[in-house]
């Protein structure tokens, strides 16, 4: 440190003792070490942005510089105060700021200026981020706005550091809503997603795509679907439970959509494709979303739904890429067209089928598979017939409750469906052997109903099967409470409607099913007085 600060210090020796520095910083015995030493130096920062300032152009002097400061960053996560002393108290900040108004154009110095921004921003607090911002955000922007007159390769060198910093910025809620409401952030995404489309360049497609999910994803409805894997997006989503509404700069942003769909459409990669199905998950999940889809969705190159049950088809070595689809086809339900129902919900429900009829499938997709499917079977008509063989699927279901008895949210979901699939089914019968959708007659006039048509659960002894498993859960201690009383309640509901139904072979088939009676039985001696018991 002496030698450092002296002023009889000639360059040689400058660059040396910048070497030691760089090398007790960076690559000493031990994390604890390295820390305390780090501690130490921080009182040089301004002298060390000093020296860059003076020798500008030397990178023995200036490279050494940038590695200080980056270790330095390492410090934060740990140590408030460090990140006080550098973001607040030093000259770095503004520092930062000063050389890149300098810079004409995106140039090596520039990029090197931007690296050091982005793991400032990376490991700054919520607080500072929003200081730095307020600080950074004109000259960041300025970076990748190249004159017209230039070449899209041109921004590149800076793409990568621009999208990092902009999407690290985006994980904080106030500084998100912030950019939101910015045009010139808008047109800079817009210029690194295109950029990165054209340079097939992964890394800045994903910063870009996870910076404007993020964005987007503060003014959605609570969700708690998440990506496994990505921190930034799940504190986005953990956020207030209270959805805001976008301001009319953001909803204008036609380019967001069509932008995703070329990525998911073009890309082999699968993080950058995820990233895209979440940011259309975070946009179908609220109605201005929903409204916005129908706006700006393209009708006739490469529309949005088609798009995803193509993707649900092929296979993914990142499952959450198909958990994404079907998390979003139930957002998208609200929204659903007639057209798009007669065109493409039998072809959706086939393809969510096959996820759970798949023995290698993960358990966290069939989950999202069958709450899609009960979105896509209230979604058909009435007197829409199933797509797919509902026997071998029952059968797998049956095979699937057996395998995870213990997980209440399975059974939560698989009653849920099952409720869906009787009343459609049984829908689609009356309007089979009456024409109309009219209230439920008495049941003794069933029998005349009986040779006309045929209700699924007279046909189809699996639904029973699969209706008594809901009912007595092989392991309750291991389930919610809250996920057991679903089940019941859903279950309950499922053979009341039955009951109910015209045809009377269905009370037949009920009554005959002793493992259903014993269930039923069961389940009453054991549930609390309520309107499942």
């Amino acid at each position: 440190i002496p030698q450092l600060t002296s002023n009889h210090l000639d360059r040689a020796s400058l660059r040396i003792t910048l070497e030691c520095l760089t090398i007790l910083w960076t690559k000493t015995s031990t994390t604890e070490r390295r820390r305390e030493t780090r501690r130490q130096g921080i009182e040089l920062c301004d002298g060390l942005l000093l020296l860059w300032e003076t020798f500008p152009e030397d990178e023995t002097i200036v490279s050494p510089i940038s590695l200080i400061l980056k270790s330095w960053t390492k410090l934060f996560p740990t140590d408030s105060s460090v990140r006080e002393s550098l973001i607040r108290q030093s000259n770095l900040v503004s520092f930062f700021r000063r050389q890149l108004e300098r810079e004409t154009s995106s140039t090596q110095k520039s990029t090197g200026l931007l690296n050091i921004m982005k793991h400032v921003v990376f490991r700054a607090d919520a607080q500072q981020k929003e200081f730095l911002y307020e600080q950074w955000k004109d000259v960041v922007i300025r970076a990748i706005q190249v004159p017209p007159t230039s070449h899209t390769r041109d921004v590149q060198p800076c793409a990568e550091y621009v999208s990092a910093i902009l999407w690290n910025w985006a994980t904080c809620p106030q500084v998100a809503r912030t950019m939101a409401s910015s045009s010139e952030m808008w047109i800079c995404l817009d210029i690194l997603l295109q950029n990165a489309l054209e340079n097939r360049d992964v890394t800045v497609q994903r910063n870009a795509v996870s910076a404007v999910g993020t964005i987007i994803s503060f003014f959605g409805e609570s969700s708690k679907h998440q990506d496994r894997g990505e921190a930034a997006d799940s504190a986005a989503d953990d956020q207030e439970n209270e959805p805001r509404e976008p301001p009319d700069v953001l909803q204008n942003q036609k380019w967001i959509i069509r932008s995703l769909i070329e990525v998911i459409h073009t890309t082999s990669d699968s993080d950058s494709k995820r990233r895209c199905l979440r940011t259309v998950r975070c946009l179908s999940s609220s109605p201005w979303g929903r409204a916005y889809l129908s706006r700006n969705n393209p009708k006739d190159e490469k529309p949005l739904l088609p798009l995803l049950l193509q993707v649900l088809r092929r296979p993914e070595r990142d499952v959450n890429i198909h958990v994404q689809i079907c998390q979003t086809v139930v957002s998208l339900a609200p929204s659903f067209t007639e057209d798009w129902v007669q065109a493409w919900i039998s072809h959706m429900e086939v393809a969510l089928m096959q996820k759970v009829q798949d023995p290698t499938t993960e358990k966290g997709l069939v989950l999202a598979a069958l709450s899609a499917i009960s979105v896509c079977i209230g979604a058909s008509a009435s007197d829409q017939s199933l797509g797919w063989d509902a026997t071998e699927f029952y059968r797998q279901l049956a095979q699937l409750l057996e395998k995870y008895k213990n997980d209440g949210t399975f059974y939560h979901r698989t009653a849920d469906l099952m409720n869906r699939i009787v009343r459609h089914d049984c829908e689609t019968y009356r309007e089979a052997t009456h024409g109309s959708s009219e209230s439920m007659v008495d049941e003794h006039n069933g029998e005349d109903a009986e040779e006309e048509g045929s209700c699924c659960l007279a046909s189809n002894s699996h639904i029973l099967e699969i209706l008594c498993l809901l009912l007595s859960p092989a392991s309750s201690n291991s389930c919610s409470a809250a996920e057991l009383e679903h089940s019941h309640q859903a279950t309950a509901d499922t053979l009341k409607y039955l009951v109910n139904h015209p045809d009377s072979r269905n009370k037949k088939a009920l009554a005959d099913h002793e493992e259903l009676l014993t269930a039923l039985v069961n389940l009453c001696l054991v549930i609390p007085v309520g309107s499942t018991k």
